[in-house]
């Protein structure tokens, strides 16, 4: 619509009908750009100039006295003058984006319409395109920026998103522009809330998931780090360079048929917990408890560059703590325990195995089986701990080892180099040697 030469924008909506709804009825409808409220800060002065009708009428009774009035009737020449109520009680009082109580006289509202026709400043919408742009693209930054993050980052890039959309709306508003930010601020919110659903059914998940695999079958810091970040894990399953660890105790299947069940289980228990800890302090991996067997994994979930290291310590310490404890029993008239430990390393699968109904983390390959197979020539050598020479070639400490020769484990054609480790042996970083097979040979 053009008036006075200058393009007035107006929106073009249907009338409300009595009951609520809209009618077939069209109309038009021009946003008011406000310059003011109808009363400033002060409380006294007001956006537009105001007189009451008693100043007005005294004014004009002293100019009938020939008396100055305190109203100069040459401030209203060529000017606009409105006149309306102002009383609350008269109905003549809207609600508007601001004033004193977001009230203002309607006299003041038809002024502020006469104003922005005159100075030809209008606010104009936004087109239905552009609005629609600034939903889906608000809504889709937030829901990538939630799904992408951790929770709080999550909660700060929402509230950045949705302080920026206002803020931007705010400065186009000044400029003369009116953008509908009610639905874009909705979807900012919906998209937050998506986002954070799908971080809990996804990433929340594979918390949980790793919270009930590895709460007790990790050390302290290892569990927090997988935590942290469940992919580390990869539990769907990976090809890992890591050695694995066997215990078992000897000659306890005779001890459980002399022994009183509950005093071998209390034994029993001591015995693991202890056992346990070396494995946690080594930066090692609970895989399972067999029967009286230990089963420790070194290099997964996280990797570890030392883990045959890692892995000939814990045995080591393994050992060491056994006899303490075997002191401690002998003293109080208990049975004593032996152990045998196998450790193989090399490349093997670990990942998230099992049923639909029951998993577990744990790693198969035939360098498990390897392992195992160790772990048991044990007796035959009347040794403590047998590792192959896939462990010794991968060794950065120094260890006292006794070469053993070769052997074919059961399943296997190939011969395995095998050696012994005894008691003592440096930590790593000692003088940087490699207790290789061709040194200790």
């Amino acid at each position: 619509m053009r008036l006075a030469g200058r393009d007035v924008p107006l929106l073009t909506e249907r009338l409300p009908g009595f009951d609520g709804g809209a009618t077939d009825v069209r109309t038009r409808r021009l946003l008011i750009d406000y310059r003011g409220p109808a009363v400033l800060a002060d409380g006294r002065t007001t956006t537009y100039r105001t007189y009451s009708f008693y100043d007005l009428f005294y004014s004009e009774q002293q100019l009938l006295e020939g008396v100055t009035p305190d109203v100069d009737p040459g401030q209203f020449r060529d000017r606009i003058v409105i006149v309306g109520t102002t009383g609350a009680g008269l109905h003549d009082v809207f609600t508007v984006p601001f004033g004193s109580g977001g009230k203002m006289p309607g006299s003041q509202v038809h002024a502020s319409i006469v104003d922005q026709l005159r100075s030809g400043r209008f606010i104009r919408p936004v087109g239905p395109l552009l609005n629609l742009a600034v939903l889906i693209l608000s809504a889709l930054a937030v829901a990538f920026v939630v799904a992408g993050t951790s929770l709080r980052w999550s909660v700060t890039g929402s509230v950045l998103a949705a302080t920026l959309l206002v803020g931007g709306g705010f400065l186009a508003f000044a400029r003369g522009w009116w953008i509908d930010l009610t639905a874009p601020v909705l979807a900012v919110a919906l998209a937050a809330v998506g986002g954070l659903a799908f971080q809990y059914f996804t990433e929340g998940r594979e918390k949980r998931q790793v919270k009930r695999l590895f709460s007790r079958y990790l050390s302290r810091d290892v569990y927090e780090q997988v935590l942290a970040n469940p992919a580390l894990a990869e539990l769907g399953g990976r090809r890992r360079e890591m050695s694995v660890l066997f215990s078992d105790i000897r000659g306890f299947t005779a001890l459980t048929e002399k022994g009183e069940p509950e005093a071998l289980v209390a034994q029993l228990n001591e015995y693991f917990s202890v056992m346990v800890e070396v494995v946690f302090t080594h930066r090692g991996t609970l895989d399972k408890f067999v029967g009286d067997m230990v089963m420790a994994l070194f290099g997964a979930p996280l990797d570890d560059d030392a883990h045959a290291d890692h892995a000939v310590e814990a045995a080591l310490a393994m050992v060491r703590e056994l006899e303490a404890l075997n002191a401690r029993w002998r003293a109080g008239g208990r049975p004593t325990l032996g152990i045998g430990i196998g450790i193989n390393s090399g490349e093997m699968i670990a990942g998230n195995i099992g049923s639909e109904r029951v998993r577990s983390y744990t790693v198969i390959g035939d360098n498990v089986n390897l392992a195992s197979r160790l772990e048991s020539l044990n007796k035959d050598y009347r040794t403590s701990i047998i590792v192959s020479e896939h462990t010794v070639t991968r060794l950065k400490g120094r260890y006292d080892m006794r070469p053993l020769g070769e052997v074919v484990v059961k399943g296997k054609s190939v011969p395995a180099r095998i050696f012994e480790v005894r008691g003592g042996g440096q930590a790593l970083g000692a003088e940087g040697t490699l207790a290789s097979p061709e040194r200790e040979a």
